[in-house]
């Protein structure tokens, strides 16, 4: 909710506002499909069947984009 993210957002400090930078920046640059599973999977917490349902794609497909998601993140991360 919009409350909550302010709570969130209130609680900040700068030093934790670039502590996730690196990964933000890194999302930016996946295709979108992959950066939309990967968002909808590990910042929003839905499951891959919801997912699927959210993006009209098949469960494999969704299993496939946050594979490759993951993949180009550690690439592109260094992890």
């Amino acid at each position: 909710s919009i409350e909550a993210a302010r709570t969130l957002i209130g609680n900040t400090s700068a030093e934790s506002s670039f502590a996730h930078q690196d990964l933000y920046l890194a999302l930016r640059t996946l295709p979108p499909k992959e950066r939309s599973a990967i968002t909808l999977f590990y910042l929003n917490g839905y499951s891959i069947k919801e997912i699927a349902t959210i993006t009209e794609s098949s469960e494999d497909a969704v299993k496939q984009q946050l594979s490759r998601g993951r993949n180009k993140l550690k690439e592109r991360l260094k992890i």
